[in-house]
């Protein structure tokens, strides 16, 4: 039976007064949209294929300082709140992107690990939505279709033979992005669990030369499920991209993939404030907004600026006109479908639904700004 989401009624738009079920009737309400991982749904990009633009002209153990503002009442927007589109704005784009996501379904082991990927990309968006839900009976509707995309994998058998001859280091990512939202609503796949170190190990050992703030977002994942496999975060650091502060004008494209998939391992993945030393911050506040405009304005890029503007939103940096310009663009380049455009003129289907899943992570995390609550972890 097709599952269809819905909001409270403080939710009701006319703009996404669309699909409900009988037995979500009488609730009225509309249903959202789609959030990381990084340029391959792992947030790997280092495993896609991506152009990369000519760069723009334009540590110690110190203590560490939280990004998270003082929530404000629950129900309204914060005086000190993001700037940018509001809350009817940002709602429909949500719906429009949820329907979208909603139209384009993937298996896990059909049709080849590509699909594969693209099913962690799908499987996470359901995830998120669930996580940033408030409304009871929304969230417990989210959390039954994301529980019921992952029964898809059965005991994870399948996936398990598909995986060990194939190059693990591309998919590592995707597999602990399943696997987190596995673990966060408690599916059970215990041929898949039981191959998950091997998985990982290799994963590690196969991509030694990976950037480092890719690894720091992989030891994030690998840690939060509970596995004390390769380095951890803090172990990392000072190597990060925060920690040696490569000026702007030397970072390419990719580089600036790598510092978004750097700030998801600081983050929970995008679902906590960051804390950060002084000088790490310094060195955020500088940069995050900069390149937020220069992919909004002038390389426009809805995938990268998306997860520009979810790094902006665990750092603290909303209040900037920055952030306000960044979800400006977000949001025009969006279609009537609900997708994104992409820079390239035929994109893949990958990068599309990758777009669609960052996108709504960032349109997500303002609303729940714009109504002055936390983040999901930030609550815990």
């Amino acid at each position: 039976m097709q599952v269809l989401f819905f909001r409270s009624l403080r939710h009701v738009d006319p703009i996404s007064q669309r699909w409900r079920n009988s037995r979500c009737h009488q609730l009225r309400a509309f249903f959202l949209g789609l959030l990381l991982v990084g340029s391959s749904s792992c947030g790997d990009p280092e495993t896609e294929s991506r152009s990369t633009p000519e760069p723009s002209s334009a540590s110690g153990q110190e203590q560490l300082h939280s990004s998270r503002s003082e929530p404000s009442d629950a129900n309204s927007a914060s005086p000190a709140g993001p700037t940018g589109p509001d809350l009817n704005t940002t709602r429909a784009a949500l719906s429009r992107v949820t329907e979208w996501m909603s139209q384009h379904r993937f298996h896990p082991t059909r049709d080849g690990l590509d699909e594969f990927r693209d099913y962690a990309l799908e499987l996470r968006t359901w995830y998120l939505l669930y996580l940033f839900e408030t409304d009871a009976a929304a969230k417990a509707e989210f959390l039954s279709e994301t529980r019921q995309r992952l029964e898809l994998l059965n005991d994870g058998r399948a996936l398990v033979d598909a995986l060990r001859p194939a190059p693990i280091k591309k998919y590592i990512g995707d597999l602990l992005i399943v696997m987190n939202a596995a673990r966060g609503t408690e599916f059970a796949a215990p041929k898949l669990e039981a191959a998950l170190p091997e998985f990982i190990q290799a994963g590690i050992d196969t991509a030694p030369n990976r950037p480092v703030g890719l690894r720091i977002a992989l030891a994030w994942l690998i840690h939060d499920l509970g596995f004390e496999i390769g380095p951890t975060v803090n172990e990392l650091r000072a190597d990060g991209m925060l920690g040696t502060e490569p000026p702007e004008t030397s970072m390419s494209q990719i580089a600036v993939y790598i510092l978004t998939h750097e700030i998801y391992g600081f983050s929970d993945y995008g679902l906590r404030s960051m804390e950060l030393t002084p000088k790490e911050k310094a060195y955020a506040d500088r940069v995050l907004p900069f390149w937020t405009a220069f992919f909004a304005e002038q390389k426009p890029n809805a995938d990268l600026c998306a997860e520009l503007l979810n790094s902006l939103q665990v750092a603290g940096l909303t209040h900037t006109s920055e952030y306000a310009r960044g979800m400006r663009f977000l949001l025009g380049s969006q279609e009537p479908e609900g997708y994104f455009r992409m820079p390239s003129a035929e994109p893949s289907m990958h990068e599309l639904v990758h777009a669609a899943m960052v996108g709504a992570h960032a349109l997500l995390a303002h609303e729940a700004l714009l109504e002055g609550r936390t983040l999901p972890r930030d609550r815990n």
